[in-house]
């Protein structure tokens, strides 16, 4: 039984094991315990990998998405798309949950080409391995919103389709 509730995979020959007991909800008015993800256009960031230590600065909206969800929270986008908030005050973070998804590699990149064209400020991350599930708790197969402050605190966190009158509060 015990087995079977636990997956083990070896990640640069260390064992590790995860389980969905262990992953930890994120707590508002508390810093998301740190965690390692790859970014979209590895070219562009010469290997290096981008840390939650970097949550901070201004308020940051991080969307964490199964592409195959990826219309879900369109609303919540295009809202804030028009409040045209200055960067130094807000920016946003898009994780894709390559995971869960059925969606070829090759189509995938695509996709994510062209929301990176379409919004150049924002940060493009990879999550191999459903890192922010297993740490931060969020959801598998879903599209979550995570808003952090200034100071890289957690202020809102929606799992699924945001609710309008989230949204306002949101925004």
């Amino acid at each position: 039984m015990v087995r079977q509730s636990f997956t083990a995979f070896a990640s640069l020959g260390i064992l590790v094991f995860v389980s969905p007991l262990w992953a930890t909800d994120l707590i508002l008015g508390t810093r998301a315990p740190l965690v390692s993800l790859r970014w979209a256009d590895e070219k562009a960031q010469a290997q290096t990998a981008w840390t939650s230590d970097a949550l901070g600065g201004c308020v940051q909206a991080l969307f964490y998405v199964d592409p195959d969800e990826r219309a879900v929270n369109d609303h919540v986008s295009e809202a804030l798309e028009r409040e045209r908030f200055p960067e130094a005050y807000f920016s946003s973070i898009a994780v894709i949950n390559m995971d869960d998804t059925r969606i070829p590699d090759f189509i995938l990149n695509r996709m994510l080409a062209a929301k990176q064209r379409r919004y150049p400020k924002a940060v493009f991350l990879r999550d191999f391995g459903r890192t922010l599930v297993h740490a931060w708790g969020l959801a598998e197969d879903s599209y979550d919103i995570v808003l952090f402050d200034e100071n890289g605190k957690v202020l809102l966190v929606s799992k699924g389709r945001m609710k309008d009158d989230v949204l306002k509060d949101f925004i």
